[in-house]
């Protein structure tokens, strides 16, 4: 995305990150879908306790959910930063991760029955992750005009080249005076 971006390919750069979308979504269901379905063969494969197998058989389900959340939240964030907001998705990282996530996986651990211990540390991290998700997808779907911030980033590209040829300058005459 952050290429085209810079090269004045908006539709492009658009068509990147659905591309990007589709795929993951695709990738990551399917590797959800095997998470869940064989996770209890998978857990049995390495423990014996059957009470673990449930345990990570429960949690299995939980963590695909996860999978399909945290692509998404990946594809979104690359696509944001390609389009010059780094700061918006570290302030989107910042309060999800820290404000939601963690609080969520603490009450879920050690104060619900049913999430309680590694259950409650993947659904803290899948609903946490839901809200981040879906205001990236919100944003890059129907809220920002990627136009407009294709033209910044090449407002910025080019002030920073004429900052750097600056620079570069000076410090040539500054070579020869020595």
């Amino acid at each position: 995305v952050g290429n085209h971006v810079g090269a004045m390919q908006v539709d492009r750069a658009r068509e990147t990150f659905y591309a990007g979308c589709f795929m993951s979504t695709c990738l990551m269901g399917f590797l959800s879908f095997l998470t869940w379905a064989f996770s209890r063969a998978w857990a049995s494969a390495f423990v014996s306790d059957e009470k673990v197998v449930e345990l990570i058989h429960t949690a299995g389900a939980i963590f695909a959910l996860y999978y399909l959340c945290d692509a998404g939240q990946i594809i979104c964030t690359g696509a944001l930063k390609g389009l010059g907001l780094q700061k918006l998705t570290a302030i989107g990282a910042g309060v999800c991760f820290w404000g939601i996530t963690m609080p969520l996986t603490y009450y879920f651990s050690f104060f619900t029955e049913y999430y309680g211990g590694l259950r409650g540390l993947w659904a803290g991290f899948m609903y946490g992750e839901v809200p981040l998700v879906g205001t990236y997808v919100f944003l890059l779907f129907f809220f920002l005009n990627w136009e407009s911030h294709a033209l910044r980033s090449k407002e910025r590209l080019e002030s920073s080249q004429q900052r750097t040829e600056r620079a570069e300058r000076v410090e040539r005459v500054e070579r020869v005076e020595r």
